[in-house]
């Protein structure tokens, strides 16, 4: 056997695109499990940015449909780090990425058993409370003529933050 023969799994595989329902076995299938059930554990206790960690170690491995679905649970958790911190702009920008990758569903079973649509709803919630507090601010610097952009909010109080189930 040749060297180009020669696979290296460590390696991630090129994505080959959003239609494809076919995700090589690169990834030891319990490995998959605990990777995403690890991210899914800390969205789940709200540590967003651990989530949107593990999920990352297995968006490298996944293809297709899969890794599109993966992205999207990444960018979730991404859309409440930004609302933690305020940045309204990049809270709204990943809730409609978001939207757009899990509405396809993935080819994993693993995967498909996670019910999405608490999360979009979520999502849709929260673009309008961002949307509010951006038009409030607006209005303050149009009456004011200084530009106070809204304060990051004491926690996530005010907006919808499902549980992964």
């Amino acid at each position: 056997m040749s060297d180009d023969e020669f696979v290296d799994i460590h390696e991630p595989p090129e994505s080959s695109g959003i239609d494809s329902d076919k995700t090589p076995i690169l990834l030891h299938p319990q490995k998959r499990k605990d990777l995403f059930e690890a991210g899914q554990e800390r969205f789940n206790d709200e540590r967003f940015f651990e989530a949107h960690e593990e999920w990352e170690k297995l968006w490298r491995y996944e293809q297709g449909r899969d890794r599109a679905f993966i992205q999207g649970l990444i960018q979730a958790a991404g859309h409440f780090v930004h609302l933690r911190k305020g940045n309204w702009s990049g809270a709204s920008r990943l809730a409609d990425l978001v939207k757009q990758k899990l509405v396809v569903p993935p080819a994993n079973r693993l995967f498909r058993a996670i019910d999405v649509m608490p999360l979009i709803s979520a999502l849709n919630y929260n673009a309008v409370e961002v949307e509010k507090m951006l038009a409030k601010a607006s209005a303050s610097k149009a009456s004011s003529g200084v530009d106070f952009p809204p304060p990051p909010p004491q926690g996530l109080g005010r907006f919808l933050v499902p549980k992964l189930l």
